[in-house]
């Protein structure tokens, strides 16, 4: 702890803050009235002898030539980071700065590789706390990795923009976000509710100050997350006064711990269920404009950029957070246990790829073997719009000790019905009896999970064994087989 800097009131703090996107795109919040912004989309720029903002490489930089470029009465007594797998803003040397240090690590649900990459750049620094400020799904992963100090911090760049609530409401249904090639399941569940004319959806893309204005003169207003995360939509909308309609995640993504469904917002598991909830706020828009109150209020109380700002501070300086930002909450940051490094990273990677296609808009029904890592089971448990299944039935208490057992259904039989992926281990294939065991498997393709992590003998021994059960190898890392009968 650092007495002398957190008697200061956090508006008189010095701030530094280093950002990695486009602050005409999206500006970080103003923290304090003595804040300096850095970062490879901002400029040197210097008002009255006083820093405003630096510009730094991109990528990889020495933080502590930025710091030094500051006015003495700058100096920060915090450095605020944000980081994405964007890998354009990678401040190094943070430890040497002797200050509190905060990671906030950006959307880990969609890119190139995201997870591997902001956990490789959170472990090589020391900062104090690490934060994921939208996705608390992958929290365990950094606590696996060995990183102290791991929260989640949600909708820590959120912006009020003081809107009045609105008793009447012009339009009847909105959706304000994108909806491109980038966000195939959002645009196919647009459609199709484009398509019903009674409902009225307005469907556009604005500034935040604008779609702010959107959601509080709307009945109900649809959020579709990206890939299954907490967004900033769900807050921006509640603090507008929007009745939101957002999609129905699983326990790992968090959003139980921070409203309640059916009082704060209401949610949808899919598309028929969307649509008739749609209806029903339509027809009843006293019921629609009760919860946006509620939702509203609880904004009010619970949520505000001012309280989130002071949270975060409390937690740099005195180690304190909302128990909802615990992410040890999700209990498979204590059961899940890699034995090393590549291991764990094993598991990432492979993790990263049904997640990249539930991105795409597939539906999985994925199949672990029972000699599959039941880890990886558990990871998939989060990816709310898959089907997961294990014939490990003897490890019903392993998956209820990880806090699964709700996502991951467990059976002694193949499934009747044909299933997405099938994922094995190598020693299902090594013994050269898996065309005799798999006759009645029904299954689109095969994910040997360790086969990156065996010697180059076995793994060419294994696809020649796959490769006579009609299967053929079109990945390596991750290994993916598929079914040509």
């Amino acid at each position: 702890m650092h007495p002398q800097v957190t008697a200061k009131a956090p508006k008189e703090l010095n701030l530094l803050v280093s950002y990695h996107t486009d602050p005409s795109y999206m500006a970080p919040v103003q923290f304090s009235e003595n804040q300096v912004s850095c970062g490879p989309f901002y400029e040197n720029q210097d008002h009255n002898g006083k820093a405003i903002s630096r510009k730094t490489p991109r990528g990889c930089y020495d933080i502590t030539c930025i710091v030094e470029s500051l006015p003495h009465e700058q100096k920060p007594d915090l450095l605020i980071v944000k980081a994405d797998a964007t890998r354009s803003n990678f401040p190094q040397n943070v430890g040497k700065l002797g200050i509190p240090s905060v990671l906030v690590i950006g959307d880990t649900q969609h890119q190139q590789d995201p997870l591997q990459t902001l956990i490789r750049y959170a472990a090589s620094e020391k900062y104090t706390v690490y934060t994921a400020d939208h996705v608390r799904r992958h929290l365990h992963y950094f606590i696996e990795a060995g990183l102290k100090n791991v929260f989640w911090a949600p909708a820590l760049n959120l912006r009020d923009w003081k809107i009045p609530f609105q008793q009447q409401r012009q339009i009847p249904l909105s959706f304000v976000g994108q909806a491109g090639k980038f966000h195939p399941y959002r645009s196919s569940i647009l459609k199709r509710l484009s398509e019903e004319p009674d409902l009225g959806l307005k469907v556009g893309r604005a500034t935040q100050e604008e779609s702010s204005k959107v959601y509080a003169t709307s009945q109900c207003t649809l959020n579709l997350s990206m890939n299954g995360d907490v967004n900033l939509r769900v807050f921006e909308v509640l603090a507008a006064g929007g009745c939101l309609l957002t999609d129905r995640l699983h326990r790992q993504a968090g959003m139980d711990l921070l409203f309640d469904e059916g009082v704060h917002l209401d949610t949808f598991g899919c598309y028929d269920e969307l649509r008739d909830k749609c209806h029903f706020y339509r027809n009843n828009p006293d019921e629609a404009l009760k919860m946006a109150w509620r939702g509203y209020n609880e904004y009010k109380r619970s949520h505000t950029p001012k309280r989130k700002q002071q949270q975060l501070i409390e937690l740099a300086f005195k180690g304190w957070s909302d128990s909802a930002w615990n992410a040890q909450r999700d209990k498979r940051s204590l059961v899940c246990q890699s034995p090393d490094a590549p291991t764990l990273f094993n598991r990432i990677r492979n993790y990263e790829y049904f997640q990249q296609k539930q991105l795409e808009g597939e539906e999985q029904h994925l199949l672990f073997s029972n000699k599959a890592n039941r880890n990886l089971a558990c990871d998939t448990a989060d990816l709310y719009r898959a089907q997961i299944t294990s014939l490990d039935s003897l490890s019903q208490a392993f998956f209820k000790s990880a806090g699964v057992e709700t996502e991951v259904r467990t059976t002694g039989n193949f499934p009747k019905e044909r299933v997405s992926t099938y994922i094995i281990s190598i020693d299902d294939v090594a013994d050269g009896t898996f065309a005799q065991k798999h006759t009645e498997l029904k299954t689109a393709q095969i994910m040997v999970e360790d086969f990156p992590l065996q010697p180059k003998e076995l793994q060419t021994s294994v696809t020649a064994e796959l490769r006579a059960c009609g299967f053929m190898i079109c990945s390596d890392t991750p290994a993916i087989f598929l079914n040509l009968n």
